[in-house]
């Protein structure tokens, strides 16, 4: 899955350098998750910021209900950040 396409970098050495850096709107990453979701059991979203080196994973560990009734998700988190594995919590 993807928020954007091309890139915010004009390096001459990159093919994605020609295209236009393009983010995706909220409502169209909405549906794709929404698809993940019905598609793939416990499936992991991962975001990449280039322009700071940081990316996170969140992988999905079990369903249950609140207290209200409601559906809830527990979940791990990982990320890098400046070159650092980080376990959130």
């Amino acid at each position: 899955m993807i928020g954007s396409m091309g890139c915010p970098y004009k390096c001459n050495f990159c093919i994605d350098s020609v295209v236009d850096y393009q983010p995706l709107g909220f409502d169209r990453i909405r549906e794709d998750l929404v698809y993940l979701q019905r598609k793939i059991k416990r499936p992991t979203v991962a975001w990449h910021d280039p322009k700071k080196d940081s990316r996170y994973w969140v992988t999905p560990t079990g369903n249950f209900r609140g207290g209200n009734g409601e559906a809830c998700r527990s979940f791990t988190t990982q990320a890098v950040i400046d070159g650092q594995t980080q376990q959130a919590l």
